[in-house]
């Protein structure tokens, strides 16, 4: 539909073709969100804007970007999985300053890593920060017809592919963060078993400590009350031998 062929409805005004153009790019797309958009919208604006090649693409995170990878990509018929590519020479790294760029024609000249290309549209897409993270682009083997609709297009769709993203990347942040609180979790679990144990175990000790104390107090308590008794009464030999192994026997218990 945006190619120039001379088979184009004149009598079609072009705000009529855009019209129809984001009628079908949102019939295709209104359904889905996250992922399932993203793969969507490929699809859809590689049937409807009748271009050969469409791709989401990002960057990492270091600076200066040098290399984008496609988290989607459809050329022909056929997906591409991970379609790796120096940015250096593609018209892309025009658009990883910030700026939307459209090439009507010529891209093979001008770009020449995009050897087999002559129309490329290409917008950013950024992170919550407001961070360049990636750009959704359109390739198309012959000149591109109303590129002001091309652009209008890839404008408003970027922003939803962008809002998509966001939310992709909000959502695995939300799950980075409760499977490190999950772990947090079973590491004050486990200490808690563990300070549990040990206080256990230090009960199970005192109660053994003071059984211990307690006896022999008790030997020394029962041995010093009959030696009393035995200091009261006559000292003859028997008496004096007793006291002797009273004695003996609270010396022995306090040693315990």
């Amino acid at each position: 539909m945006l190619r120039t062929a001379s088979n184009s409805n004149e009598n079609i005004t072009d705000s009529v073709i855009q019209q129809e153009l984001l009628l079908a790019i949102a019939e295709g797309t209104s359904r889905h969100v996250g992922e399932d958009f993203l793969n969507s919208l490929v699809e859809t604006l590689h049937s409807s804007m009748d271009v050969s090649m469409v791709m989401i693409a990002r960057c990492g995170v270091d600076k200066p970007i040098t290399r984008l990878s496609t988290i989607l990509a459809m050329a022909g018929d056929e997906r591409i999985d991970n379609l790796e590519y120096d940015i250096a020479g593609t018209p892309c790294e025009e658009v990883y300053d910030g700026e939307c760029l459209v090439v009507p024609e010529g891209v093979s000249k001008k770009y020449t890593t995009f050897k087999d290309f002559e129309g490329y549209a290409g917008v950013p897409l950024y992170d919550a920060s407001g961070r360049v993270i990636g750009h959704l682009g359109v390739l198309s083997d012959v000149p591109m017809g109303n590129p002001e609709i091309v652009e209008n297009v890839i404008r408003i769709y970027g922003q939803r592919a962008e809002a998509e993203l966001q939310r992709i990347d909000a959502d695995k942040q939300r799950e980075n963060l409760l499977e490190e609180l999950k772990q947090v979790n079973q590491r004050l679990t486990h200490s808690y078993e563990l300070a549990r144990e040990s206080n256990e175990f230090k009960t199970q000790v005192l109660g053994m400590v003071a059984h211990d104390l307690r006896n022999p107090l008790s030997v020394v308590s029962a041995r010093s009350e009959l030696i009393e008794i035995l200091v009261d009464r006559d000292n003859d030999e028997k008496n004096r031998k007793m006291i002797v192994e009273n004695s003996s026997e609270i010396f022995t218990a306090a040693r315990r």
